[in-house]
């Protein structure tokens, strides 16, 4: 079982003379059993192997079996993911201080509200785009801020970054 980023199956059995190699991609959550793990199985894996390896990475968390084709951009995603957005709330406590809240109070509410967003996204009852349409009156407060987001090309600046992990995970094969 391997969780080495960008390190192809392939790669693995040339270089350990292995017959047998499952390749997996569990992210940060899986310390808490919620994180998520995507497992590509290779035509050396059987049933019963891969029914261990499921019942490991359910212990985590979910999994989602993917071909390893798309590891790269799970790597991109799940992988580096958390950092994203642990990234996106150490922003929003920078602003909260620069607002005149004391740290506490900013960490509290940054992060209070990221585990409510997370929480709804994952019941599935709305996709997220349609949870950002509810909180996002015309004309009012959000609809400034993500405004102001697109203006100063926060969605291309997304893209860019997931696409540099994505170069990087080929990169390391």
């Amino acid at each position: 079982i391997s969780i080495l980023a960008g390190v192809t199956s392939a790669r693995l059995k040339q270089h350990f003379a292995l017959t047998r190699v499952v390749r997996v991609m569990p992210n940060l959550g899986a310390m808490l059993g919620e994180g998520i793990t995507a497992i590509a199985q290779t035509r050396s894996i059987n049933a019963q192997h891969m029914t261990i390896v499921k019942k490991i990475f359910n212990a985590c968390g979910d999994v989602v079996m993917l071909p390893e084709r798309l590891f790269d951009a799970v790597t991109a995603i799940s992988g580096s993911g958390p950092a994203y957005y642990f990234y996106l709330t150490e922003l929003l406590i920078q602003e909260a201080r620069k607002a005149g809240m004391s740290r506490a109070i900013a960490e509290h509410l940054a992060i209070t509200t990221a585990k409510a967003a997370s929480t709804m996204m994952k019941e599935g009852r709305s996709r997220p785009e349609e949870l950002r349409t509810m909180v996002t009156s015309k004309g009012g407060t959000t609809h400034a801020a993500i405004s102001t987001f697109i203006d100063k090309g926060f969605p291309p600046a997304v893209s860019t970054g997931v696409a540099a992990a994505i170069k990087r995970s080929r990169q390391l094969r």
